[in-house]
């Protein structure tokens, strides 16, 4: 058992060094002062120490965490990480982050509907996009799982018709072909799964701008002649016919085309 000799405010607002005879032993902030009613000539056991020492680490921990809440909302797996940042020991980080879901301070299923929400009013992201972020973010699959389930399917297919809708317009110069193989991969970027992609693909108009499409055949074929002038004329003509037809080009279109160069 020790006696404290001394309490003297830090320069530090709402922290207070306590002396155990006359000797700096450890500092508090004003709330476990409170809290345990610290004073001077205040008897001092080893487990009384401890208790408050505890108190003071979980409330500065708590403290840090608030200030890491106050700019948005965070998951736990985020909280957890910058406490360990802060070198907190993990008993504390343990009671700290227990505090924070009693208080609702911090909840993962929120936090995911929020991010969900978001997205699909942005209408960017896709639900597989959604669920790396949210991965990365360390929230659970079941929650993740749970939280899109809460949303109706057709607000993502909507988004994603919107963002196909727009990018046929960049493509109407490629076959039809073409376009479903470049608007597939850009939706698949976009974070939509193969079978939503399928249903979105499936409602999609598809438009040819045929002038275009025959200035761009002309200038393949132009490339396939000289890439091929090594064969024969009749392997020449096959093999391009091979790698344009690839291409999504029709046999016909490239026959007309190869009939205006003779």
């Amino acid at each position: 058992m020790v006696i404290i000799s001394k309490i003297a405010a830090q320069k530090r607002k709402g922290r207070y060094n306590v002396y155990i005879q006359d000797k700096y032993a450890f500092s508090i902030s004003e709330g476990t002062l409170i809290k345990f009613n610290v004073h001077k000539d205040m008897e001092l056991s080893d487990q009384k120490r401890k208790e408050i020492l505890q108190y003071d680490e979980i409330s500065k921990a708590y403290s840090k965490a608030l200030n890491f809440l106050s700019g948005r909302l965070r998951t736990k797996n985020e909280i957890i990480k910058k406490l360990q940042q802060l070198d907190i020991s993990e008993d504390v980080i343990k009671e700290t982050i227990g505090k924070l879901e009693k208080l609702n301070l911090i909840n993962d299923e929120e936090y995911s509907l929020a991010y969900i929400r978001t997205c699909l009013k942005e209408g960017k992201k896709g639900p597989e996009k959604i669920k790396t972020y949210l991965i990365q973010k360390g929230v659970s699959k079941n929650i993740i799982e749970k939280s899109l389930t809460s949303f109706e399917e057709n607000l993502f297919l909507n988004n994603g018709l919107n963002l196909a809708n727009k990018k046929i317009q960049q493509l109407c110069k490629y076959p039809i072909k073409i376009q479903q193989t470049k608007l597939k991969n850009f939706l698949l970027t976009k974070g939509y799964g193969f079978n939503l992609v399928n249903e979105i693909i499936e409602q999609v108009h598809f438009v040819q701008d045929n002038e275009e499409q025959q200035t761009k055949l002309r200038k393949e074929i132009k490339k396939y002649l000289v890439k091929y002038r090594k064969y024969d004329k009749y392997e020449q003509i096959l093999k391009l016919k091979q790698a344009l037809y690839r291409k999504g080009y029709q046999i016909d279109d490239i026959n007309r085309e190869l009939d205006k160069l003779n």
